[in-house]
């Protein structure tokens, strides 16, 4: 019997979900491997290793870097988390319809394994990491105590969850892939 053939990389993917009436895509632009032991900040080598190992990772990581699509049924809105820069406010965008929120976060959360249990865990990108803590701090608290879906661009492809408060920090709950309804 001949050997059968290796697969070729998978091809960029995407994932639906309806808040309410708009449609929101989730687009991947595929991973960055990053060397996060090297590039957090606010936090020591051998914290970030401990936290990777806890989530069967080491660095480096590789980052989803995720894009959305709003359809509200009369426009369509890209969130792109491909631009340059990473400024104090984060681009959070929030849409909702029929009482359903989702909040899109921009360039907020890098190392899912590391931030989400230490908020307070910064990374170089930021611009501003004095202020970027106490915002990734408020988001994921905020987040947690109102139970809506978030949309992160470096959380691991769709990222698409919700979260739950737990410590100091927060736990991510990916979605559960339900399908388009």
């Amino acid at each position: 019997m001949p050997p059968h053939p290796r697969s070729t990389p998978l091809a960029p993917g995407h994932y639906r979900v309806k808040p309410g009436d708009f449609e929101v895509t989730a687009l991947s632009d595929g991973t960055v491997a990053l060397p996060v032991d090297k590039l957090l900040t606010n936090t020591t080598a051998a914290k970030s290793t401990k936290a990777l190992a806890r989530s069967f990772l080491k660095a480096p990581v590789d980052t989803s870097v995720n894009g959305y699509r709003i359809n509200t049924g009369t426009q369509l809105v890209l969130i792109d988390s491909g631009a340059a820069g990473h400024p104090p406010g984060h681009r959070i965008c929030g849409v909702e319809s029929l009482g359903q929120k989702l909040v899109l976060w921009g360039a907020l959360m890098h190392v899912a394994a590391v931030q989400f249990a230490d908020p307070s865990v910064t990374i170089q990108f930021d611009t501003d990491s004095k202020n970027a803590a106490p915002q990734r701090q408020r988001a994921c608290a905020e987040a947690a105590q109102q139970g809506y879906r978030v949309g992160s661009a470096h959380v691991s492809f769709p990222g698409l969850g919700h979260l739950r408060g737990e410590g100091k920090g927060c736990a991510w709950v990916p979605l559960n892939d339900s399908g388009l309804k």
